[in-house]
C-alpha cells in the first residue's frame, strides 16, 4: 500500500476525534483527515480479457468487462469468477466508476469498502477482493467445518460451534458479490450520497445482470438484494440501503462510521423505510472497534423505536484482520443464509 496516503491509524485517530466532539449532538465542524496524494487513477481497458493476479495497467478508456479467475481454493464445492466492470464518466455522474463481481451464482450482495480504499478506483473496486481476502473467506465457506484460525483467532467457541453446525445442516451456497468504488461520504446525507445511490441501482444493478445471467428483478421481488459494508462502507451501506427499501430487502453495517448526533437520523431513516418494505437489518461490532459505544447505541434507539434488527459483536479490532477474519465469513454467511430454511 503506498506510503503517501493517510495511513488507518491517522483517519481512525481522525474519526475518534470529532466523535468525541459530536457525542451530545453539538459536535464542531470536524477537521479532514491529513491529506493524501493518490496515485492517478489507471484508465479502463478496451477490451475485455483474463486478467492474471496483478493486473497490467490498461491504456485507453472504454466500458468493459474483464473476467479473471479467482485465488485458487482449496478443493472447491463451486467455481466462482471475478469480473471487472469499468463505467466512464457520464451526464450526472462526472466521475469514472469501477466494480469488481464476485460471480457464484447466488442472489446479489453490494459490498462496500472501507476509507482507506478510496484513494483510487482500483483499490476501492478490489478492496475487498485483495486487502480483505474474500476469496479465501468464500472458498472455506465452501469446505467447512471452519477453523478459528479462518476468523484470525477472531471468533469465541460458541460461535464457531454454531456456524459449522449451520453449514453442515445448510452447505453454503454461494452468492454474487458486487464490490463496486465507495467514494468518500464521511459528511454525506444528501447530494452526493444520493448520486451513488442512484448508480448503484441505475447502472450498477442492470450489469450485474448483464454480466452474471441473474435475473436480478426477480431477486428485488423476493427480497434477496442485499446491500452492507465495513466501516465507511457500513456507513453508506446503511444510508442507502435505508433511503430504497423497494430495492434492498437486507441492510447490514460492519463498524460503520458514524458519530452519536446522527444516530437520529438514521433511526428516522429506519422507520421511513419500515412504513414502505420490510427489511432486515443487522449490525455488527467488535470488542476493540472504535465505533463500538455508536453501534451500540444506534442499536439501543433501534429497539426504543421498534426497529426490528439484529446485532452482533465479536471478538476484535478496527482494522484489516478483522475485515479478513469475522468481517468476511460473517459477511457472506449471513447473507446466503437469508430466505433459506
Amino acid at each position: 500500500m503506498p506510503v503517501n496516503h493517510p495511513t488507518r491509524r491517522q483517519w481512525l485517530a481522525w474519526m475518534l476525534a470529532t466523535t468525541t466532539a459530536a457525542a451530545c449532538d453539538t459536535a464542531p465542524t470536524p477537521q479532514a483527515p491529513p491529506a493524501a496524494t493518490p496515485p492517478p487513477t489507471p484508465a479502463p481497458p478496451q477490451t475485455a480479457h483474463t486478467e492474471p493476479s496483478t493486473p497490467p495497467k490498461p491504456s485507453k478508456p472504454a466500458p468493459s468487462v474483464q473476467t479473471e479467475p479467482a485465488r485458487t481454493p482449496p478443493k472447491p464445492a463451486k467455481p466462482h469468477t471475478w469480473h471487472r466492470l469499468d463505467f466512464p464518466s457520464r451526464r450526472g455522474r462526472p466521475r469514472k466508476q469501477r466494480a469488481m463481481i464476485l460471480d457464484g451464482g447466488g442472489p446479489v450482495l453490494i459490498a462496500l469498502h472501507g476509507l482507506g480504499e478510496t484513494r483510487t478506483l482500483d483499490a476501492g473496486a478490489r478492496g475487498w477482493k485483495d486487502d480483505y481476502l474474500l476469496d479465501e473467506a468464500y472458498s472455506r465457506l465452501l469446505n467447512p467445518p471452519l477453523k478459528a484460525t479462518d476468523f484470525r483467532n477472531l471468533v469465541a467457541a460458541d460461535r464457531l460451534t454454531a456456524i459449522n453446525a449451520a453449514l453442515k445442516t445448510n452447505p453454503f451456497p454461494g452468492l454474487t458479490v458486487a464490490c463496486p468504488f465507495t467514494p468518500n461520504l464521511m459528511h454525506g446525507w444528501s447530494g452526493e450520497a444520493k448520486a451513488y445511490g442512484r448508480f448503484l441501482l441505475q447502472e450498477l444493478m442492470p450489469e450485474i445482470a448483464r454480466t452474471t445471467g441473474r435475473d436480478t428483478q426477480k431477486d428485488i421481488q423476493d427480497r434477496r438484494v442485499a446491500i452492507d459494508g465495513v466501516s465507511l462502507g457500513g456507513r453508506v451501506a446503511m444510508l442507502v440501503g435505508l433511503t430504497h427499501p423497494e430495492v434492498f430487502g437486507v441492510v447490514g453495517a460492519m463498524q460503520p462510521a458514524f458519530r452519536h448526533n446522527e444516530l437520529g437520523r438514521v433511526v428516522e431513516l429506519a422507520k421511513e423505510a419500515s412504513k414502505q418494505h420490510p427489511q432486515t437489518i443487522r449490525l455488527m461490532t467488535s470488542t476493540r472497534d472504535h465505533f463500538k459505544p455508536i453501534v451500540t447505541a444506534l442499536s439501543q434507539r433501534f429497539h426504543k423505536a421498534g426497529i426490528k434488527h439484529d446485532l452482533l459483536i465479536t471478538p476484535g479490532p478496527h482494522d484489516y484482520v478483522w475485515n479478513q477474519g469475522p468481517g468476511a465469513i460473517e459477511m457472506l454467511h449471513f447473507h446466503s443464509r437469508l430466505g433459506r430454511p
